[in-house]
C-alpha cells in the first residue's frame, strides 16, 4: 500500500474524483494556450515587449491524472 492509497482510503475519497478534480485543474484554458503561443513568438527577433512579458509566465501542464496513472501510483510502481 502506497501512502496515496492510504490517503484515499482513510479520507473516503473516490479515485473518480481525483481523476475528475485532476482534469479540471490541469486541463488547458484560453489563457494557457495564449501564454503558449506567446513562448512561440518571443523566441523571434522582432517579438515585442508585451509578448515576452506574457510569456514569462507559466501555463498549467494539461496533463490530468489518468486512470492508469493513479492506479499505478496507488500500488507504488513507478509513475
Amino acid at each position: 500500500m502506497s501512502k496515496l492509497s492510504t490517503v484515499l482510503e482513510k479520507s473516503k475519497i473516490d479515485p473518480r474524483r481525483v481523476i475528475a478534480a485532476s482534469k479540471k485543474i490541469e486541463g488547458l484554458r484560453p489563457e494557457d494556450r495564449r501564454v503558449k503561443m506567446a513562448r512561440k513568438l518571443a523566441k523571434k527577433p522582432e517579438a515585442k515587449d508585451d509578448v515576452k512579458e506574457l510569456a514569462a509566465k507559466k501555463p498549467r501542464s494539461g496533463r490530468a491524472v489518468s486512470p492508469p496513472t493513479l492506479a499505478a501510483a496507488k500500488k507504488k510502481k513507478k509513475v
